[in-house]
């Protein structure tokens, strides 16, 4: 991810203590990667990636499953709270929310940057 020629910065996400999402679970959803991507070079970024990383195994269960409708759900208030807000008027930000298998991770970040 440092080699990456659009990467503004990245964050390694810590459970249970950083950034998360909540919906109508109790338990929170902390994403493992937060990442930032500029596409020129403007001195912010243009795309946000929040990143799971899921065991083959485990990419089908009730808390995978969850977590997809959660993001499905942040997808789209995302997009329109950064079109929509007039208190603080921002360049509207992609926002992706991408589920990653562990055994794929390097390639699957790779496709992120290319």
């Amino acid at each position: 991810m440092e080699d990456g020629k659009e990467t503004f910065w990245w964050y390694r996400n810590k459970a249970k203590k950083d950034f998360f999402l909540v919906a109508w679970r109790k338990n929170k959803f902390y994403p493992n990667f937060i990442l930032t991507l500029q596409k020129n070079t403007s001195k912010t970024f243009d795309k946000i990636y929040l990143v799971e990383t899921k065991g083959g195994h485990l990419l089908g269960n009730t808390d995978t499953n969850y977590k997809r409708e959660l993001t499905k759900l942040y997808q789209r208030k995302i997009q329109r709270s950064w079109s929509n807000n007039e208190a603080f008027p921002a360049k509207l930000k992609e926002t992706t929310f991408k589920f990653v298998k562990e055994q794929n991770l390097e390639n699957e970040m790779n496709e992120i940057f290319t």
